[in-house]
């Protein structure tokens, strides 16, 4: 089973992406199990790493967790392999220009995104490569922010509410 975890926190980085995206959601992750541990699998400072589920809940507070319904086993071997890749913190800047711009009801796309680099919401939606999550297809990973996750999530047929 994989779930997407989606984590609130109060250090002052957290604190600034809530404040640009209006919503206490301020990470995303993929919950894997490994050999019976939990683990997270998500883009964070550092890059593309695989922790250990008790050391993310020590710093960043669980705000829900959706089970993933289809079977995305190919996805998270995907995403694994993944792991090493730098993290976008250049791209992470340019969402306030993607947040400012759909105030204004306009659609952009990241301009300080990296083609080799990922943030954690983005990582999520770039590694369902065969589309099995209809909820997903046709999304720009590059615009997708971890309450954007939230609320595809509450709402797709592709999932069920955990916590």
């Amino acid at each position: 089973m994989a779930t997407i975890a989606l984590f609130t926190s109060n250090n002052i980085f957290s604190r600034i992406i809530q404040f640009f995206e209006g919503s206490k959601i301020s990470h995303s992750a993929i919950g894997i199990d490994i050999d019976g541990v939990s683990y997270f699998l998500h883009a964070a400072w550092g890059g593309v790493q695989l922790t250990a589920r008790e050391n993310v809940l020590s710093y960043d507070k669980l705000f829900a967790e959706f089970e993933v319904i289809p079977n995305i086993e190919d996805e998270v071997n995907t995403a694994k392999s993944k792991i090493g890749e730098p993290y976008d913190t250049i791209g992470l800047f340019g969402f306030i220009f993607v947040l400012l711009a759909r105030k204004l009801g306009i659609g952009i796309h990241n301009p300080l995104a990296s083609k080799s680099a990922v943030v954690c919401s983005e990582f999520i939606i770039e590694c369902d490569t065969q589309h099995l999550i209809p909820e997903f297809y046709g999304l720009d990973p590059e615009t997708i922010t971890p309450p954007d996750l939230f609320h595809i999530c509450s709402n797709g047929k592709s999932f069920k509410e955990l916590v």
